[in-house]
């Protein structure tokens, strides 16, 4: 047989028998606070490598079209690495400089590269 139903359990408190319900809290205060994680050795040659680039762009932008400004790496460096450093910051800065590899040194610079090999050409759209 069903049990009756009382008044009680129309209002809005409610006896909890398994729970320990408390009162309501707002979601600000318990948001986690963000953790500052430091800056790996890889994670800070990345940045510094990036930020030297961005430099040398920077005067080779403010530089004649008759000009370039030389890269070196540095002893325990890599041409590799550098060379990809660079292809990879002018890709994504979209700037108007033109930049290449001639032995171990890259030059950047706003007119051409003497001495580039044939083969794919710029697309100019």
């Amino acid at each position: 047989m069903a049990r009756p139903r009382t008044s009680s359990s129309a209002s809005s408190s409610h006896a909890f028998k398994q729970l320990n319900v408390g009162e309501l809290v707002a979601l600000d205060s318990i948001k986690p606070e963000p953790r500052v994680r430091p800056e790996t050795p890889r994670q800070r040659a990345i940045r510094e490598r990036t930020e030297d680039i961005r430099a040398a762009c920077n005067i080779a932008a403010a530089a004649p079209a008759s000009l370039a400004v030389p890269i070196k790496p540095k002893p325990g460096q890599k041409l590799a690495t550098l060379r990809l450093a660079v292809g990879k910051l002018m890709d994504a800065e979209q700037r108007d400089l033109h930049w290449g590899v001639r032995g171990e040194t890259i030059y950047i610079s706003k007119g051409q590269i003497p001495g580039r090999r044939g083969g794919r050409r710029r697309k100019t759209t």
